[in-house]
C-alpha cells in the first residue's frame, strides 16, 4: 500500500486516496469485525478512537460495500453477501462512487 494522494479540503479532515489490494481491504475489514464482535464501546474507543460500535460499523460497511461491488466474488467472506452489512441503495452507492449499472455482479 502506498499513498496516492493526500487532500485536506476543509482544513480539518484529512482525506487519503490509497492503492490497496482486495486482500488488504479484507484484512482490515476482518480486524474491524473482530473488534466489533469482541470489544465494548469503551474498548473500541480506546483501541480505535471511534466513539462506539455504530461508528466503527459504518466504516466496516463502507469496506464491505467496496469489496462486494469490486472484488472477485469467489474471494468474499459470507458476511459480505448479507445486504444488511453493506450499502444497497443507489443513492448511497452513488455517494461512494459506485455505479451499479456499470458493475458486473
Amino acid at each position: 500500500m502506498y499513498l496516492l494522494e493526500h487532500i485536506n479540503p476543509s482544513g480539518t479532515v484529512n482525506q487519503f486516496h490509497l492503492d490497496i489490494s482486495e486482500d488488504g481491504l479484507m484484512i482490515y475489514e476482518s480486524c474491524i469485525n473482530y473488534v466489533l464482535e469482541n470489544c465494548s464501546d469503551k474498548e473500541i474507543y480506546k483501541i480505535t478512537g471511534c466513539e462506539n460500535k455504530e461508528t466503527l460499523k459504518e466504516i466496516q460497511k463502507n469496506i464491505i460495500t467496496i469489496l462486494y461491488y469490486y472484488a472477485a466474488k469467489d474471494l468474499l467472506l459470507p458476511r459480505y453477501f448479507d445486504p444488511h452489512n453493506r450499502y444497497t441503495e443507489p443513492n448511497e452507492l452513488s455517494w461512494m462512487g459506485i455505479n451499479i449499472n456499470r458493475q458486473n455482479k
